[in-house]
């Protein structure tokens, strides 16, 4: 399970087709699974569920955000990829309210506290074991580091189900949270 924030990624398909020549290198994630992880919970029992579900149901929710989808980038770096992802610009103020909501409840309903930095991010892609990225997709990447892509509204946290299929994972709403109304970013 993981909590997250869909993202309405409509402007991104000049990108989606750029990853989409690199070939077998990549694993591209599936436009309706782009989201922004919040926390990732593991395999949960459903005692745990429903502590987080009953601590994000009495938490004041935040409020909705608008933001862009700005920049690509690599973890680790361009030099070696593992991942492709696309960044965020948005109020940090707002974001930060966001990931504070969902990590104390998941700390109150008995999850260990989050370690790493939130650093907010769309994965566009994951490359395969072994393979080799394209000079050409790393330049495109490097080149596209202040392209903003889209606009989007961030309205509702999600606490999703993950199925491990063949192919690539499924995730099913577990259950949703409707955020409070826009503030514009400048």
């Amino acid at each position: 399970m993981f909590i997250a924030l869909p993202v309405d990624t409509r402007g991104i398909d000049s990108v989606r087709d750029e990853l989409e020549k690199s070939g077998r290198a990549l694993n591209i994630v599936n436009w309706k699974n782009y989201h922004i992880t919040l926390k990732f919970l593991g395999d949960t029992d459903q005692a745990m569920c429903h502590a987080l579900v009953t601590a994000l149901d009495r938490s004041a929710r935040p409020q909705k955000v608008e933001c862009f989808i700005r920049g690509l980038g690599c973890f680790p770096g361009t030099a070696n990829p593992s991942v492709i992802w696309a960044g965020m610009q948005y109020d940090r103020e707002l974001v930060e309210k966001l990931f504070t909501f969902t990590e104390n409840a998941a700390v109150e309903a008995g999850f260990a506290p989050e370690q790493r930095k939130f650093i907010p991010h769309l994965t566009l892609a994951r490359v395969k074991r072994g393979a080799t990225v394209p000079d050409s997709l790393k330049d495109y990447i490097k080149s596209s580091r202040e392209t903003i892509y889209a606009r989007c509204v961030i309205d509702r946290v999600i606490l999703f189900e993950s199925v491990l299929k063949k192919n690539a994972p499924e995730y099913n709403v577990y259950k949703e949270w409707e955020l409070l109304s826009v503030r514009q970013h400048s």
